[in-house]
């Protein structure tokens, strides 16, 4: 871990690269040893993200790249932002997903399919550019669970669909992505009565995929999004397809991470710190790590913006800080 850490010294802060178009928010960071973009964690909020990767780098995690599609409502696009700057990512840099996916594909010419939450997306990429895209609205993780807990209702005779239903269309949609047959409330579900839901649509816009292919003769073809792994969309790639595409999970996460030194070259958080100050809160925040456990969520989301403000120059409350983070110290002692 130590090794780590002195390999990414380069770095003015320690920076990950975030896909925020799955289920989960995916971190990513590029490896010192191999150069090669590797999958942190999956988490479902950026809080709970960024503390995982303290713990992976034995450091702080304040800056990030942030794939956000700009399809998304302005709304949207702010809700990720504040949540990400409240959550203790000081500096975020956002890009859109498609620029950096084909910055990070090897090939003159190359088709890629994605499947994510929201939406699918077809990108032929000619030159390190976007050359044609292609969305498809009604294919998406979403729409998947929606089409199961419209039938795992009907099957089951269940009043209505409600997040729970949804969340459990999901889980096995996932299930039997692995296995033939899987029990839901004591009946056999089998992969060919999700399958069958879906088959058409699939089919349809793989004949899309073809024409693309037949079109531009890509290099490659590249699968992405953790719903192309679905044994249905692979086997009928296999039959429409010339060419049998690649399969590459996590692509707009570790691509978010490939784009770091570019977007971060020149640039600091914290253009002036001041050392001493920047030490004192660097304690602190190590403090708090192990006080974690006798504070709310919501104290600890006070507390790190706190921190953020004097990293950033102010350090007004610093003192402030050290006193309270000392009782925190003295409560825990005598708990």
């Amino acid at each position: 871990m130590q090794d780590l850490k002195q390999n990414l010294s380069h770095l003015t802060h320690l920076t990950i690269g975030i896909d925020a178009g799955n289920f989960r928010l995916r971190a990513a960071y590029v490896n010192p040893k191999n150069s090669r973009a590797e999958v942190i964690c999956a988490c479902e909020n950026f809080l709970e993200l960024r503390e995982n990767c303290e713990i992976f780098f034995n450091d702080f995690v304040d800056s990030c790249v942030l794939s956000l599609s700009e399809n998304l409502h302005k709304l949207e696009r702010d809700k990720f932002l504040l949540s990400a700057k409240t959550s203790g990512f000081d500096s975020v840099k956002v890009i859109d997903p498609d620029d950096a996916i084909i910055s990070s594909i090897a090939c003159k010419t190359a088709l890629v399919f994605d499947i994510g939450k929201a939406n699918s997306r077809a990108i032929v990429a000619k030159d390190n550019h976007v050359h044609e895209k292609i969305l498809f609205p009604d294919l998406s993780g979403d729409s998947f669970d929606r089409i199961f807990a419209e039938w795992l209702r009907e099957r089951f005779l269940l009043s209505s669909i409600d997040s729970s239903v949804l969340h459990d269309a999901e889980n096995l949609k996932i299930a039997l992505s692995e296995s033939e047959h899987v029990i839901y409330r004591h009946a056999k579900i089998s992969r060919y009565d999700f399958e069958r839901l879906i088959r058409f649509q699939i089919r349809k816009i793989l004949h899309t995929l073809r024409r693309l292919e037949s079109e531009y003769s890509p290099e490659k073809i590249f699968f992405t999004g953790s719903s192309c792994k679905l044994p249905v969309i692979l086997e009928s790639a296999k039959q429409i397809l010339t060419q049998t595409p690649e399969f590459h999970d996590n692509l707009a996460a570790k691509s978010a991470a490939l784009k770091i030194p570019e977007l971060f070259t020149n640039s600091s958080p914290n253009p002036n710190p001041d050392s001493n100050t920047s030490q004192r809160v660097r304690n602190l925040r190590h403090d708090l790590i192990s006080l974690e456990e006798i504070l709310t969520r919501s104290q600890k989301d006070k507390l790190y913006n706190m921190f953020s403000k004097n990293e950033s120059g102010n350090s007004d409350t610093l003192t402030i800080l050290e006193n309270l983070m000392n009782e925190l110290k003295t409560l825990k002692t005598h708990a």
